[in-house]
Parts: C-alpha cells; structure tokens; sequence
C-alpha cells in the first residue's frame, strides 16, 4: 500500500474505530449538538447557502472556516439531495482529509440525533454515514493516484506499480546525476565545458549539479515542465521590443520599485521620529536622505553622516540606536534594489540577458537530459514518485472521455487550504469541473508552502477577477474572528496594516482582508497583549554565532517557561462556556519554527517550573 493510500485507510480507521463504539459520550453529543445549532453570520450563510456559483471563501484565522464548509456538505445532502459519493473534497494533508471526513460523519450523527429528526430523514443520513467509506476526502495525490489506478492503460505506466519514498528517490537521482556527468565529460561538448567554466566552483562541479537538481523540482508543479523550460530559455535571445511586453520585465520593475518604496518608508520614518522627539539639528539631512531616495538616483544618493548639535545630543542619545537601525534597514533595502535589479537602461539589460542565452539552452538540455535517465531508472523499478502521481493523473484527465466521466461523477467539487494548491492541481481541477460546481476555501494571508512549489497567486489572481466580476465566480470574505477577543485583534491588524502590502506581498491588508471580532465579551479579562524581547548579548565579537543562538534559546525558553507559571490560575473568559474559570496548562501553546532543534529546550525550561508539557513532533 502506498503512502497516500496507507494515510487515508488510517484515517478511515480512527473515523470507524470512533463511529464504532457502542455509544457515545454526553460531552461529544452536545458539542456536536451545538455546532449544529450555532449562530451563523451573514457571511457565513451566504457560504454555506450560495447556489449557482463557483464560491471562492477567503475566510480568515479562527472565522469558522471548516465549520462553514461542513455546514455547505450537509446542507447539500439534506435540501439538494447530492450525495457524499457525488462529492470530490480535497485538502493538503492525510491528516486534514482524515479530520474533514470525521467532521462531516458527526455533523450527520448529530443532525440524526435532532428530536424533529424524522424517520425517513434518520434513513436517509444512516445510508450516508454508511457511505463515508466511499467518500471522496482525500488529499490531492490521493484523488490523482485513483486516477491513475482507474486508467491506468491510457499512460505508459504498469498497474503493479509503487510509490517511490524519499530516500529512494534521493538515491536514483544520484545515480542519474552521476550517469548524466559521465556522459558528458565522455562526449566532450563544447557547451557543457563551457557551462561548468561558467558556473562550477573550483575543480568541484556540485553547484553544477545542485543546479539542474533545483530546476528540475522547480518546474515539476507545471502542467507541461519542459517544454515551459524550454520557452523560458529561448526568451533569453529575444531583442528589446519583445522583452519589454514579458511578464519577466514587469516582474523585474515591480520588485524594484517595491524595495525602493520600502526603502522610502525606513527614511520617512527616520524623519518622523527625528520631528516627534524635536531633533532640530539633524532634521535637515534626514530630509536630504529623504529626498534623495524619493527621487530615485542611485549614483547620486550620498547618506548623510547624522551627528546631532549640541543642543540635541541628550534627545538624539535616547533614540539614536532605534535611528540607526532605521537607517540601516533603509540602507540594505535601497543597495538591494539597485544591485539587485540594477541601474542599466532597457538595451543593457537585454544585452547581458541576450549573453546567456547560450547558457539557458545548456541548462535545458541537461535538466531535460537527467529527467529522461532518472525516468529510465524509475522505470526499471516499476516506480513513481509524488510529482508523477499528479503529471500522470492530469495526461489521463486530458483524455475527454476520462475527464468526462469524472465530470458526470461530481456534482460538486471542495477545495480546502485553496491557497496552498499549485499550477498542476489548479488544472487538474480545471479539467472535471462543471461550470459552476466549485467551491474553494482559504486565506492567502496563511501560505506557508511556497518551498513546496505552492502559487499563491492562484488565490490572489482568481480573487481579484471574482471581485471584478461575478460571471466566473463569486468571492466571500469571512474576517469575523470567532477565536480571539478585541484586543488581540486590534494588535494583529495594527501590525498587518503596516508590513502587508500588495508590493510586499501580493496583497494590501485593507479592510476586506482585516480581522473583526466576532466574540461578544468586552470585560475586564480582555486582556493587553504583550510583547516580551529577550536581549542576549554574547560578549565576544569572535563568538560562534550556533552557540549564541543556542544561548538566546535557552534564555527564550526560560523566559517563557517563568511566563507561562506566572499566568496558571489567573482569571479567563471562556467564550465557548460563557463562563469565568481559571487559566488551565491544556489552555496554553508555545509556537516554535520547528520542533527539531529547540523543542527540547522548552520542555526542559517548563518542567524546571514543575510545569508538565506535550511536545507535538508531527
């Protein structure tokens, strides 16, 4: 049993190990019970009750985004009478898959369990709950391998075939790359020569190698890699006209002046702080910094030295470190724009672009080239690793026939985490959906998987014309924030409305894209956020910068452990009791960017407090 397959069966497991007891408990039913009868706010009724449209639900942190969307299947179920095995619901994990499926059989148990529940309607949701097996909630490579189980005879692919693990995987393209190397120094191509005198380090060609590794995984969430691969190299010859019209320049120009308004914003703020604190002296040249990155000279910006005059020099010492990291942070953003996207007009652009054009092709080549032997060596092994599942998957929905039949199948299509979904899964949609049977939820604000190959810009670009216009489909913001209280809210959009802008990131945090509270509770036990910083300085200059930061860690951890024991018992309002209890240890999580290296730290730190604490390694 493959991977994907072997997530979902346990998920299918713990949903019928759950559903399988004899009976089930007070606190369960009543939850259940409750979620089915909860307040829904108009934004949310127009998610779960909207027809006729492809729905595009941007449902922010803590907005009820999976109660909604099981809200929508049972209110399928009961008024359309479109049945769980008529409905294709996909996330981005097994565990995620395993959760929906889990929801949705409670939210049927409960809607059973209703006292105005009457026969035919309890027989009715018995045969659903008794489909769920046969449901299809899954994740994306979950559904693509029924695909490709199912016609399997249309592709180049063996029935018997497995899915290759990681460290396969890791070996077999080893053995390709090596093979590809060897036979190029055998043949002794001009280019290839060349290419390495170009790009490889010393006598070592790995960045070579690493190279053509990372375009070719770069290029696997593309419908057709190579021969987008290829397009791209052959755009490196084309004249100055033709560049000008490419996505490429204005992609260029956009990030260039995003840095440099970025930049502008780091002296504005210089100036404003120099003029709240009555600086006099050095106003002056903060205004000449000021103007001078306003106006966009690269050669001619000469940052002004800033030494405060004498009657200025005990206000400037009280601000002058939060000044000169301003400064410096305007700096770097300004030498980047320029560096980076330079300061040469059009024809010089396109003449060092054109300079490469030779080297794009070679890297085609040899990115076309390892894909063929790592294919080869697959083959032999009868293997396909994760992006074939979902190339393979979308050559067999190309077929009409097989695309069509799919179409027939669902009556309704349910993309959740819409905005981690990529180019490939994004057409894979694209061939079985109806015209308007799609219903995709997320929040862009919450992307992570961009390393994964994730395109936010599919949300970001399909949210834009849904806002413009209705014939495609439909967009609905959910920004009420049933999660948090008022004063959290207020802090989390005081530092958005800042830091997130269209140039910045895709999207400008206005007031669509903003929290609002959905709570009720405005008492005392709304409590400030605060906002602790730990300050560890490791004395030596010379110092191994690991062991510093294993140092801050420590401290961090300490820090928190002392926090968390200081607040355990203190007053809180349960939102969801309605209630005033105290704080509980189940009440408290500690986020960390990764577990591996620092997870330890904290568990020691909180024990040292007699605190006990469950690490969650998954």
């Amino acid at each position: 049993m493959d991977e994907a397959e072997s997530g979902q069966a346990k998920g299918l497991m713990n949903w019928a190990n759950r559903m399988g007891k004899a009976s089930r408990t007070n606190r369960e039913i009543q939850a259940n019970q409750e979620e089915a009868n909860m307040q829904w706010s108009e934004k949310q009724k127009e998610a779960i009750q909207d027809r006729g449209h492809n729905l595009l639900v941007s449902a922010a942190a803590g907005s009820g985004k999976t109660a909604v969307l099981v809200e929508r299947i049972k209110g399928l179920l009961l008024e359309d009478k479109v049945q769980l095995n008529q409905m294709l619901i996909v996330t981005f994990s097994n565990a995620a898959a395993a959760e929906m499926r889990e929801k949705i059989a409670n939210a049927l148990q409960a809607e059973m369990e209703r006292e105005d529940c009457d026969q035919e309607k309890r027989r009715y949701l018995r045969g659903q709950l008794n489909s769920m097996h046969k449901a299809n909630i899954s994740t994306f490579h979950a559904f693509a391998m029924e695909v490709i189980r199912r016609y399997f005879y249309l592709i180049d692919v063996e029935p018997s075939f497995r899915i290759c693990d990681e460290a396969q995987k890791t070996i077999l393209q080893d053995q390709a790359m090596e093979q590809l190397f060897q036979e190029e120094f055998d043949e002794k191509r001009p280019e290839f020569i060349r290419f390495l005198d170009w790009y490889a380090t010393g006598k070592s060609e790995q960045d070579v190698k690493d190279m053509i590794a990372y375009v070719h995984n770069f290029i696997q969430s593309i419908p057709e890699p190579f021969q987008w691969l290829k397009r791209a190299a052959q755009d490196l010859a084309m004249d100055e006209e033709a560049f000008r019209s490419t996505p490429a320049w204005n992609y260029r120009k956009a990030q260039k002046e995003r840095l440099l308004q970025l930049a502008l914003k780091y002296f504005q703020r210089v100036y404003d702080r120099l003029e709240e604190e009555g600086i006099a002296t050095l106003l002056p040249k903060a205004k000449a910094d000021l103007d001078g990155v306003e106006a966009r000279l690269a050669a001619d910006v000469k940052f002004s030295v800033f030494a405060a005059g004498k009657a200025d020099k005990e206000a400037y010492a009280a601000v002058k470190e939060e000044i000169g990291a301003l400064r410096n942070r305007g700096k770097e953003l300004w030498n980047q724009a320029w560096t980076v996207y330079g300061d040469q007009d059009l024809s010089q652009q396109v003449q060092i672009m054109n300079a490469t054009a030779w080297a794009g092709e070679e890297l085609y080549r040899l990115t076309e080239k390892f894909d063929r032997l790592y294919r080869e060596r697959k083959r032999e092994k009868n293997l396909l690793d994760f992006s074939d599942i979902e190339h393979y998957a979308l050559q067999i929905l190309r077929n009409p026939e097989a695309a069509e039949e799919y179409r027939r199948s669902f009556a309704c299509i349910f993309i959740d985490e819409y905005q981690d979904s990529n180019v490939i899964q994004e057409e894979l949609i694209r061939c079985i959906a109806r015209e308007n049977n799609v219903f995709m939820v997320g929040d862009v604000k919450q992307s992570i998987y961009k390393f994964r190959l994730a395109e936010p810009e599919i949300f970001l670009n399909k949210y834009e014309r849904y806002r413009q216009s209705e014939a495609e489909g439909k967009k609905i913001d959910l920004n009420l924030n049933f999660r948090c209280k008022g004063n959290i809210i207020k802090t989390t959009n005081q530092i958005f409305e800042e830091i997130m802008t269209r140039e910045s990131t895709g999207i400008t945090y206005d007031e669509d894209a903003a929290l609002y509270r959905g709570l009720s509770y405005e008492g005392e036990l709304d409590y400030p956020t605060l906002l602790h910083i730990v300050d560890v300085k490791s004395g030596a200059e010379d110092a191994d910068p690991r062991i510093a930061e294993l140092a801050s860690a420590e401290v961090e951890a300490l820090q928190a452990a002392r926090m968390v024991k200081e607040a355990l018992g203190k007053p809180i309002y349960d939102c969801k009791k309605e209630q005033i209890r105290p704080l509980r240890k189940r009440d408290v999580v500690i986020l960390l960017r990764g577990i591996k290296n620092y997870g330890d730290l904290y568990a020691k730190a909180l024990m040292e407090q007699g605190i006990e604490s469950f690490m969650d390694n998954s």
